[in-house]
């Protein structure tokens, strides 16, 4: 129950790694390996083989408007499984994001063509965006139009939102109505302000200073017409500010969409409660973990609902760097980094290493003798 080691291994070949190594020692071990993805790349992967479905190719804009290939996936029960990360993903632009320009219209066009195969619920990953527009984007393709004083349509991407006045959305898709619209996503960071998505994450999207500045005036404006014309905190929304702000264009239009941890949607869906309880213990990881990464994060999910079935949890990353307590409390029994080369020699660093190798020695240790009573 890996996250992906980004650049290294898929979340399925992270798990059969490590699964393999214990059934060379443990024969007769029983395994079950479950892929995992907390709303980003390997979203639509991941919940396709916990649940039956089908994958739909079809044609949309990238966060430029490029025309591209991109997916979305069907499940049995007739509901959408949509990856933003398909059409408004930084992967996609291999480098060339313009922060400013870069939009959300493609994962809106990725919802329309679900919606056209007949989907009224749709599971929404929203991690690895290459935009902060606010989901102003998705709107458009949606048939919600975002004029400036003259009347006239603002610019694309986040660039616009600045000029935003007034909000025309009298041929607003059925869909916003129809569909019930869950959004998986893992921060609660509110859509402007030092802690709102231009400030914390547009920089990793190639945003310089003044960018940043610029694209957080223009979502405090854009929230602030929102607010205005339909009454609605866009601020207020936890998780508001994740990939851009897509999550709070589509709440404040949306007649049934709501917000959940991504990994907590994997875990339901792939049915990890009955197949983890009874379970001698359950292996996760990440390609990096530190004490930011048990808010909402892949190894943050798997331990938290291992530990309320009781089920001891080894955690097994490519490095593991920082204060684990926080992992010790939220279920996890031990953790161990995969990088074993030695760097230059810090007395400071060889002590902590140490200190903290030994401390999971001992945790794991002592669980151990614990599940064996």
């Amino acid at each position: 129950m890996f996250d992906s080691y980004k650049g290294s291994m898929s979340s399925l070949e992270a798990g059969t790694i490590v699964s393999d190594e214990f059934l060379k020692v443990f024969p007769e071990m029983e395994r079950t390996i479950l892929e995992m993805a907390d709303g980003g790349e390997g979203f639509v992967a991941s919940i396709l083989v916990a649940q039956a479905g089908r994958v739909v190719r079809t044609e949309v804009c990238n966060a430029l408007g490029e025309r591209t290939d991109s997916f979305f996936g069907v499940l049995e029960s007739g509901a959408a499984v949509v990856e933003m990360a398909a059409a408004s993903g930084l992967p996609q632009l291999e480098g060339r994001n313009k922060p400013l320009r870069a939009d959300t219209f493609g994962t809106g066009e990725l919802m329309r063509a679900a919606y056209g195969e007949g989907c009224r619920e749709m599971f929404l990953g929203i991690g690895g965006s290459a935009t902060t527009d606010g989901g102003t984007g998705a709107l458009r393709a949606l048939g919600v139009e975002f004029l400036d004083k003259d009347g006239k349509a603002v610019k694309r991407g986040g660039e616009g939102l600045i000029d935003i006045v007034r909000v025309d959305d009298s041929r607003r898709d059925a869909l916003l109505d129809e569909c019930r619209i869950t959004i998986a996503c893992d921060v609660d960071n509110p859509l402007y302000g030092p802690k709102g998505c231009a400030y914390v994450f547009a920089k990793q999207k190639g945003a310089s200073a003044e960018e940043i500045r610029f694209l957080d005036e223009g979502l405090r404006n854009f929230a602030d017409v929102i607010k205005r014309t339909y009454g609605i905190d866009l601020q207020g929304q936890a998780g508001s500010g994740a990939a851009g702000g897509i999550g709070a264009g589509l709440a404040a239009f949306g007649k049934s969409v709501t917000f959940k941890r991504g990994i907590d949607l994997m875990l339901d869906v792939s049915g990890f409660d009955g197949k983890a309880a009874g379970c001698d213990f359950v292996a996760t990881g990440a390609g990096r973990t530190d004490s930011q990464s048990f808010d909402g994060k892949v190894e943050s999910g798997v331990s938290k609902r291992a530990k309320s079935l009781g089920v001891p949890v080894l955690m097994v990353s490519g490095d593991v760097d920082g204060d684990m307590e926080e992992a010790y409390k939220n279920g996890t029994s031990a953790a161990f980094s995969t990088n074993h080369v030695a760097g230059p020699f810090d007395k400071k660093r060889s002590c902590q290493d140490l200190r903290m190798t030994a401390k999971n020695i001992a945790q794991w240790t002592k669980v151990v003798m614990e599940f064996g009573q």
